[in-house]
């Protein structure tokens, strides 16, 4: 070998060397900074020991809002299923607002027209909210997959509010909505919602005032494509480092202590005092939670999803 050639080798390694040392200067220097932006004193507590449950508190049997707050839609509403005078579920299930919600309440938001189909009732004598509700329940299909919600007019202050269960009622309104995550409300689940209606007038002999059911199915596929076009999730994922993974026991612990509840979807959901979910946390694997399968679960990670329309 010349000594040209040597001289070429040892530059290549000393720029080689020189570039090695740079990115580990730049790997260092960008993991101080990372910790110092959004670094922990606390301990990793999905890989510690177990955390003690804790239930979920200030849920009651007749969930409305106050009457001064005013309740907007969402596109996913999950509500606690409750029974008056009865234990609570030991599997802290939820299920979607579509399924018997009336059976202890009637659910809340503000109703459009450009949002439900809505339905009005002209009773035929003061009604309390929670007769009205008892008959809702009978009446109303429990296969419902779009959520409805319920406002009752309050003469004195002469405005829609939640209908609260021992005041009384001479008008009352239904609203279907027209949109959710599985996209527009179609035909055949507004007949079965009129048919409930219907009933529901029958057993409080109440006049209907019904919309108009075309424009109502027209409405439904506008607003499909615009939540479309406007609303967006923010996910963030969570990972056990090195290869380790997360005991489901533990991840069900934390989630509960922290005021979650685990839906039918496989999902933990943080409901607000409406019962409304802010955010849920899933298995980053294909398999959904679920109160048995937790106990034998390991998972490589976990995900946050947060809805944050545009």
């Amino acid at each position: 070998m010349s000594e040209l050639q040597l001289g070429l080798v040892v530059i290549a390694a000393v720029i080689l060397v020189a570039v090695l040392a740079y990115n580990k200067y730049e790997q260092i220097r960008l993991r101080r900074r990372t910790q110092a932006a959004f670094g922990s004193t606390h301990s990793d507590v999905l890989l510690a020991d177990a955390v003690p449950s804790a239930g979920v508190e200030g849920l009651t049997s007749f969930e409305t809002a106050p009457v001064d707050t005013r309740v907007e839609h969402t596109l996913g509403d999950y509500v606690v299923e409750t029974k008056p005078e009865a234990p609570s579920d030991p599997t802290g299930f939820i299920e979607p607002i579509s399924s018997r919600q009336q059976a202890v309440s009637l659910r809340y938001a503000a109703l459009d027209a450009r949002i439900d189909f809505v339905v009005g009732f002209d009773l035929p004598r003061p009604i309390s909210g929670e007769e009205i509700a008892r008959h809702a329940h009978a009446a109303l299909d429990p296969g419902l997959r779009k959520p409805v919600h319920w406002e009752g007019y309050d003469s004195s202050g002469k405005t829609w509010l939640a209908i609260q269960p021992q005041h009384r009622y001479e008008q009352v309104r239904v609203g279907l909505q027209l949109v959710d995550r599985s996209g527009p409300v179609d035909e055949d689940e507004i007949a079965v919602f009129m048919t409930g209606l219907q009933e529901l007038a029958l057993a409080l002999a109440a006049q209907l005032e019904v919309t108009d059911v075309d424009a109502a199915k027209e409405a439904a596929l506008g607003l499909d494509v615009f939540c479309a076009d406007h609303d967006i999730q923010i996910g963030l994922s969570v990972l056990g480092r090195e290869g380790l993974t997360l005991a489901g026991t533990k991840i069900r612990a934390l989630a509960e202590s922290n005021g979650c509840v685990l839906a039918k979807d496989g999902r933990f959901h943080k409901l607000n005092e409406h019962g409304v979910s802010i955010y849920t946390l899933g298995n980053t694997e294909p398999m959904p939670f679920h109160p048995e399968t937790l106990k034998s679960l390991s998972t490589r990670g976990v995900s946050l999803t947060l809805d944050v329309p545009r």
